[in-house]
């Protein structure tokens, strides 16, 4: 399911663990229903547990509330980022070929 359409998961570390797949793939995190952050990884529940236990520099004072993801392959990842932050347009991206999509 495309990451713009997909079901949102409170952004809990129990939800995580237990929702989360090992795949490769895109997410996003939300504030409520905003889109804060969109984001690839080798695996998305390590990329959502590195972020949950480490916290971001891309987003400095918001706290997500919910995430959810897309599963592709590590050749289509990047083509999948590219389009959810255009769709999503998030409050945030760290990736400088993505900023102009910024709000």
């Amino acid at each position: 399911m495309p990451l713009e359409t997909a079901r949102h998961f409170p952004f809990r570390y129990n939800v995580i663990l237990a929702n989360a797949p090992r795949e490769s793939g895109v997410y996003a995190l939300f504030k409520d229903r905003e889109p804060l952050y969109v984001e690839e990884a080798d695996s998305i529940y390590v990329g959502l547990l590195h972020y949950f236990e480490q916290g971001n520099g891309a987003l400095p004072a918001e706290r997500p509330t919910a995430f959810a993801f897309e599963t592709c392959t590590p050749e289509r990842r990047k083509g999948r980022l590219v389009q959810s932050v255009f769709r999503l347009q998030p409050a945030h991206t760290e990736r400088s070929e993505l900023k102009a999509h910024e709000g």
